[in-house]
């Protein structure tokens, strides 16, 4: 018989609302598109949305068929790749918020180095960075690190399974990161208010003792 196909998570329809809208905009040129075509999943399995940004199509041939191979599924988890070739089109997908974690390539035709990832990360500060760089860039690659990228990988990219745990590390670690910031922030103004209230307490026992001296 005919296969049933279950409907696709809520994120994954605005990710494929996303690419068709820039497809058939004016700038299609500058648009992401889906690599290796949209396949629906099972609504219990864990799906990640990774935009790709490389504008070299052999390299990212092989990333696609790294993610999109059966062996590449790990734990329930399957991958829903856009590509980009461009920081200008990365930034413009990433507005639309459809994206779980991104996998820069940091030698771009309009942003080369650790400008391509500032760029990407100013348009999507919470969303994990995972830089591809060459064996002569490593000292790039952990200059990407400190200035924020989650990890890097270098070319080739590893086996498809490697990979999506590479991609779900990078998510958990942005997630912790975030609850982290959450956190501190929480704590800061905790302790403020604690002054807040000492201060208040010191005052009002300065104020007791000078009526009661009267």
């Amino acid at each position: 018989g005919a296969p049933i196909l279950r409907p696709m998570s809520a994120r994954r329809r605005e990710a494929q609302a996303t690419v068709n809208v820039l497809r058939g905009s004016k700038n299609a040129a500058c648009a992401g598109t889906p690599l290796g075509g949209t396949v629906t999943i099972d609504s219990l399995a864990l799906s990640l949305v990774v935009l790709l940004v490389e504008d070299n199509s052999a390299d990212a041939e092989l990333m696609a068929m790294r993610l999109g191979s059966p062996g590449a599924m790990v734990g329930g988890t399957t991958v829903h790749l856009l590509h980009s070739t461009s920081a200008n089109a990365a930034c413009v997908l990433l507005r639309y918020g459809a994206v779980d974690v991104v996998i820069l390539d940091l030698t771009l035709p309009d942003a080369r180095g650790l400008e391509a990832l500032h760029r990407v990360r100013d348009a999507a500060p919470n969303i994990p960075v995972i830089v591809l760089t060459g064996k002569r860039d490593q000292e790039l690659a952990v200059a990407a690190l400190r200035a924020g990228a989650q990890d890097y990988l270098l070319k080739p990219p590893p086996d498809g399974a490697s990979m999506v745990r590479i991609l779900r590390y990078a998510c958990e670690r942005q997630s912790l990161l975030q609850e982290l910031d959450v956190a501190v922030h929480d704590s800061a103004r905790a302790a403020r208010r604690w002054q807040l209230l000492a201060d208040v307490g010191k005052a009002f026992a300065a104020s007791s003792t000078s009526s009661e001296a009267i």
